[in-house]
């Protein structure tokens, strides 16, 4: 850290928290959320857009009917990305960000502790009325033929009728290459199944985040992930560049980026079900009916999957099914 920037640091803080050098400062972090707040206000760092200490929680956009696993850090993160964190000597608790508390690699434990599977597929359809429409980013949004786009509006393009059942879309989300690797396990059954039926898309979205990814490196980045895909999948295979998308990735409950997600929408842009990890057998039975449902293919299903697992409400196993009831049983969910 250069002296530079120290002496700026000092100078934006209140006169009483600068005496007494690196044990006030340590102090001032340990300040309740209140201070944050005060802390924000202060006309001495009106230019900042967001100050390190302003810790509120943000507003829930989440959505509901995704299901985190309970052995997952990302079942006890706040809207924020934040994590209540119990202080001993204080007996009080305090919300702080949670690589303040857990540290900057605390995603790569909770791959280990949760088998690859921060958040479980849902056994079931989700039901129209209760299904909640895919997070929009209105910017900075590209396909790798180059045409700058908007999701969730592109994942619609082709249902003018706007009718649910019209088409449906599996959305394969990626912000790591460890992530985007596992997706093959769910993309490659859904594909085969929809081989001859138009109904039926499947749409790649890398995301990159950060200020110095998306703008320095951001052309860099397209530029490898276009040399690694087909050109007939590069009308269908969307690039993110952006700054933040913190709100984005928790409506979505995509809390460990190390990992891939995957969404299937409905004719109106619904989450009607939703993965993360490689999918299980089941869960590519899961994932073909269903998509089969929504379209409403009255022809043939995907055989080979079938006979694994003729029966669409099969889990993974007991313990799968205990854990869903457990995260159905979560207050913040």
């Amino acid at each position: 850290m250069s002296s530079v920037f120290v002496r700026r640091f000092h100078r934006a803080l209140p006169a009483a928290a600068t005496a007494g050098s690196g044990r006030a400062v340590r102090s001032l972090c340990r300040q309740p959320p209140s201070f944050g707040v005060k802390l924000a206000n202060n006309p001495l760092l009106a230019h900042t857009t967001r100050n390190f200490f302003d810790f509120a929680v943000k507003e829930d956009n989440r959505i509901r009917e995704i299901i985190v696993n309970p052995d997952s850090l990302g079942s006890k993160i706040k809207p924020g990305n934040l994590i209540d964190k119990y202080n001993k000597r204080a007996k009080e608790t305090r919300t702080v960000p949670v690589e303040l508390e857990k540290g900057y690699f605390w995603m790569i434990k909770d791959l280990q502790e949760t088998k690859g599977k921060p958040t479980l597929s849902n056994p079931h359809l989700i039901p129209a009325e209760k299904a909640q429409l895919f997070p929009r980013v209105l910017a900075g949004v590209s396909t790798l033929a180059g045409k700058d786009v908007e999701i969730p509006e592109f994942f619609l393009r082709r249902n003018r009728s706007r009718d649910e059942h019209a088409q449906c879309t599996l959305v394969a989300l990626s912000c790591r290459d460890h992530g985007f690797q596992s997706l093959k396990t769910w993309t490659e059954p859904f594909q085969e199944a929809f081989q001859d039926n138009p109904r039926g898309e499947v749409v790649h979205l890398h995301i990159t985040e950060g200020w110095f990814s998306a703008s320095v490196l951001g052309s860099l980045i397209t530029r490898m992930v276009r040399n690694n895909t087909p050109v007939e999948h590069h009308d269908n295979t969307l690039i993110c560049l952006r700054k933040d998308l913190e709100d984005f990735r928790d409506a979505l409950r995509i809390h460990n980026v190390m990992c891939g997600y995957i969404f299937l929408l409905d004719g109106i842009g619904k989450v009607r079900f939703a993965g993360s990890g490689e999918a299980s057998e089941a869960e590519k039975v899961r994932l073909v009916q269903f998509a089969q449902d929504l379209t409403q293919v009255s022809g043939r299903r995907n055989k080979g999957l079938a006979k694994k697992l003729p029966s669409r409400e099969a889990d993974d196993g007991d313990e799968s099914k205990s854990k869903r009831r457990k995260a159905k049983r979560r207050p913040d969910q």
